[in-house]
């Protein structure tokens, strides 16, 4: 994975406000009408394939645009290593598939936006280890046809943490599709708050939506809450859906596996994997098996 500083001028572009080109400013005041160019503004202009990681560590408030261009195919890695808020958007171009990986430990804070444009694609996978106060707010914006988002999200709440969550999907276009999953994993006095809504406009037509959101609580001072909402502005629609559920381990889950001669303490982390093992799709072999490691830490602590 390369840094920023990495790559090559031909894959990236880091650029201001001030130098961008007439149609990419035409994209900012067309779809980032809440950057505040006084508080900092980074812009990343993504010309063809890449892979890279963006850590975001300052204690301002820093707004960071990615403008993926027409037919790129990019993996952009996200580290949280701050707790003040931070402002990140993507315009993803005609064509162009994003594959977005978010990493998130201790306390943070940030908005995402995304604008997705015509069969643009964004693949998203947040991994969310919280100790402390996290707070995420994530805007999907289906703007034009055929554009699709794919969020996965896993929540590991350990100690007193508090994690908000709030995901906004906006179908503007017709035949956009949407499906977000979410497992959470609460121990201790862990609490989470997630706040799904997905929107189809009267223009939508044909669009398809599903939203999953569960959590297992590992501790009887673990919380939970979980709000599911749909606003469908027309009847001519593929689908559109949602499923949540809170519980704590299944007891005959783990007597099954305790008669098998499985000790107690692994028979419940072999069903913490199989809760979220379907929320890693988009990670490869390695990522699985380097995140597995320090969940095995976090579990031993």
């Amino acid at each position: 994975m390369k840094t920023i500083q990495e790559i090559n001028k031909n894959e990236i572009e880091v650029t201001s406000l001030n130098e961008l080109k007439q149609e990419q400013k035409e994209l900012l005041e067309r779809y980032c009408k809440t950057i505040i160019p006084t508080q900092g503004v980074y812009v990343q202009i993504l010309k063809k394939t890449s892979s890279f990681m963006w850590r975001l560590a300052s204690e301002k408030p820093i707004h960071t645009v990615f403008i993926i261009e027409k037919n790129a195919n990019v993996t952009i890695t996200l580290e949280y290593a701050t707790a003040q808020e931070q402002f990140i958007y993507f315009i993803i171009e005609k064509n162009a598939t994003c594959t977005l990986f978010e990493h998130a430990e201790q306390g943070s804070k940030a908005i995402i936006e995304a604008i997705c444009l015509e069969k643009a694609t964004l693949n998203s996978t947040a991994l969310i280890l919280a100790e402390a106060e996290v707070d995420m707010q994530r805007n999907y914006y289906l703007q034009e046809p055929h554009a699709s988002v794919l969020h996965n999200e896993v929540v590991w709440g350990r100690k007193q943490s508090s994690h908000t969550n709030k995901i906004n999907i906006l179908h503007k276009a017709p035949c956009t599709k949407s499906n977000v999953k979410i497992k959470e994993v609460l121990h201790g006095a862990a609490k989470s708050r997630t706040h799904g809504i997905i929107q189809m406009e009267k223009t939508a037509i044909q669009a398809s939506s599903f939203l999953g959101a569960y959590a297992l609580l590992l501790h009887k001072d673990a919380f939970a809450q979980i709000i599911p909402a749909l606003e469908i502005e027309n009847c001519n629609i593929q689908k559109a859906g949602h499923a949540t559920a809170v519980s704590p381990l299944d007891e005959d889950d783990i007597f099954y596996l305790v008669s098998r001669g499985i000790e107690e303490q692994e028979a419940k982390k072999l069903l913490v994997r199989g809760f979220i093992q379907d929320a890693l799709q988009e990670l490869s072999e390695e990522q699985q098996d380097q995140l597995w490691k320090r969940l095995e830490e976090q579990w031993q602590q």
